[in-house]
């Protein structure tokens, strides 16, 4: 069996943090100590998953500085350096870039994490253990996806390790290597999830959420990375999750973004959080409200989107005022401000938009003060109206716009008020796809990706007003961290990246 060097600074430290960040202790499991009952392995589940969804975590920061603040649709305050975050906004990224180290920890921590739950169930004979199998296979898939597509060729991991000298002298696995169990692990959580109910929320996926994430690997190996035909795979295995009649879109997209609305009808997965303090509290209505001279409870304005991308959106789009301020409404003062965004402080990189998804806006502002701006925000991981896009991408590129891509791309364009597509070429269609997937999705962790697959990353961000100076075709990976490299020299670093350098 492969095995993968697993951070030493993972295993036994403290993740890096500063003090608008929360600290965390990594969890440390054995196979000496590992849970023998059901509700002992649902308390392993969400401490395993934790550090990837609190408010320091990778969905929540990491996934948002590299896939959103690295793409072309919005970027950040913060200044060159400042622990590489600034860094993601003009292409100066560094083997030692603070966000890109963050997602690497991250997520060969929750693999290693689920690993442990593989190894420790697969041969279980209780009769509760094959879902939680099937959930740990589900979330190894998901986490791997996204390694692969950050950093390409990667370690492949399927044991799980407690002592850093195990794996020393491990390679990095060829791309294909890593898709071809990345797609075993989903068709075994597939049959392994198959009509399982869970009965309380969290982060624990059922078969649909299996099916999409298979739509979706099969959607990148198909795309400009990869370049593996599976594009026929990936509409059948959406077209199965809308055929299971289990998640619909929530009928009022303002809705969906609502706290009280967080576990609704169109999530598959997303992270659980809570006001019950420490880092149960999410950041990301912080980070994305502007700051804001004079003003309370305005925010970090770490992550910001630009009036270039808000102009995308038509006049009658519903999701423009949703997605993006141009403007913040200050209801504490009398009369009321508006602030328009050219006041908003976005350090030395002019005056921007900001992401407004998360700000729960149907709440009293007087109440975003509350826990120093934290609240209990769960970010998607995948939702329905993703998976419609699936199935209107890939059975354009399978077959041309069927009449299955128009009903799906048409559905969610009908929620957000546009009238529905027809008649299209299958270039036109897949122009059209694209462009929903971009405001349907945004801020989710997803635009990055998309760029790289569809092989318009250079050409995009070549024209990205702070990125254009600096992208060079090797920036279409990241750098594998200097402290994995320094740990496991085995690991070659990816090219245009000089090891130990700022550059």
């Amino acid at each position: 069996m492969k095995k993968i060097i697993y951070s030493l600074i993972i295993l036994m430290t403290v993740l890096v943090s500063c003090n608008e960040y929360l600290e965390e202790d990594p969890l440390i499991v054995s196979p000496n100590n590992f849970p023998t009952t059901e509700g002992d392995i649902q308390s392993l589940f969400g401490p395993s998953l934790n550090h990837l969804h609190n408010s320091g975590g990778y969905f929540e920061r990491a996934l948002m500085f590299l896939n959103e603040v690295g793409a072309d649709n919005g970027g950040t305050r913060r200044n060159l350096g400042d622990n590489g975050r600034g860094d993601m906004n003009f292409y100066t990224i560094s083997t030692t870039n603070g966000e890109v180290t963050r997602a690497w920890r991250e997520l060969y921590q929750g693999v290693n994490e689920m690993n442990f739950i593989v190894v420790s169930l697969e041969n279980s004979e209780e009769d509760w253990a094959p879902t939680y199998l099937g959930a740990a296979k589900a979330w190894r898939a998901y986490l791997y996806s996204d390694l692969v597509q950050h950093f390409g060729e990667v370690p492949l991991l399927i044991d799980p390790i407690d002592n850093v000298a195990e794996a020393s002298g491990t390679l990095r696995a060829p791309v294909l290597d890593v898709y071809e169990q990345i797609v075993q692990d989903l068709q075994d959580a597939e049959v392994l999830l198959e009509g399982h109910e869970w009965s309380f929320p969290g982060w624990l996926p059922d078969e649909s959420f299996a099916k999409a994430a298979l739509a979706r690997a099969y959607m990148v190996m198909s795309g400009n990375a990869v370049n593996v035909d599976r594009w026929a795979q990936a509409a059948a295995k959406a077209k199965e999750v809308k055929a299971l009649g289990k998640y619909s879109l929530v009928p009022r997209y303002r809705d969906l973004w609502q706290i009280e609305n967080k576990n609704n009808n169109e999530i598959l997965i997303a992270g659980q959080r809570s006001l019950d303090g420490g880092d149960t509290r999410s950041l990301i209505n912080n980070r994305t409200r502007p700051r804001v001279s004079g003003v309370d409870y305005a925010g970090s304005g770490d992550f910001n989107a630009n009036i270039e991308f808000y102009n995308k959106f038509t006049l009658g789009d519903i999701r423009r005022e949703v997605s993006v301020a141009i403007e913040f409404i200050d209801s504490l003062v009398d009369p009321v401000r508006i602030v328009p965004f050219t006041e908003f402080r976005d350090g030395n990189r002019g005056r921007h938009p900001h992401y407004r998804k998360y700000w729960d806006s149907d709440r009293p502002p007087e109440s975003f003060g509350d826990q120093s701006n934290r609240n209990s925000n769960a970010i998607p991981v995948m939702r329905y109206a993703e998976v419609l896009l699936m199935i209107a991408e890939a059975d354009n590129e399978a077959n041309g716009p069927t009449q299955d891509a128009y009903d799906a791309i048409n559905e969610v364009r009908d929620r957000a008020g546009l009238s529905p597509l027809s008649g299209l070429t299958k270039e036109q269609f897949r122009d059209a796809v694209r462009l929903e997937r971009e405001l349907e999705l945004c801020m989710e962790g997803k635009r990055r990706f998309d760029l790289i697959r569809w092989g318009t990353f250079l050409e995009v961000m070549a024209q990205d007003q702070f990125a254009k100076d600096n992208i060079q075709p090797f920036h279409i990976l990241f750098p594998i961290p200097d402290d994995e490299r320094r740990l496991n020299p085995a690991i070659t670093q990816n090219p245009g990246y000089a090891d130990g350098s700022g550059n």
